[in-house]
């Protein structure tokens, strides 16, 4: 008996193109009503860091234009961020992985904030970055 040697990694991507392939075959026929036709929410990732003194909220907006980004403070504990992302026209899409259209994000705040002001808010670089004050017990 011989023994073929087989390239174990080779196997994986030979499979993972051919499931690729299967489904770009599949989804073919309806890629159109995929990309015009379904709503997918638009939900902005964020990061929340504290310190001393603040509680720092990064939402993540590339493409958004601080006018078209809304920031607000529910109650103590959360803060609210909603607007719109236009989608620029380049010519016809034919593939969309990039999500435009209106968001609203619901960030619960891992402690109270002092709700007199939003102690800061900047956007930069597709970034909304909001520093909130701590509140004092």
């Amino acid at each position: 008996m011989v023994l073929v040697p087989i390239d174990f990694w080779e196997r994986v991507n030979q499979l993972h193109r051919e499931v690729n392939r299967l489904f770009d075959e599949a989804l073919r026929a309806v890629r159109p009503a995929l990309i015009f036709d379904t709503h997918i929410e638009l939900i902005p990732p964020v990061d929340i860091c504290v310190d001393e003194a603040f509680v720092t909220v990064v939402v993540a907006l590339p493409g958004a234009l601080p006018e078209d980004v809304d920031v607000a403070l529910e109650g103590d504990d959360t803060l609210v961020v909603r607007g719109r992302i236009e989608r620029p026209v380049w010519g016809r899409v034919v593939q969309q992985e990039c999500r435009f259209g209106p968001f609203e994000r619901h960030i619960r705040l891992p402690e109270r904030v002092e709700t007199a002001n939003l102690s800061e808010a900047e956007m930069s670089e597709g970034l909304l970055v909001v520093r909130l004050r701590r509140k004092r017990l």
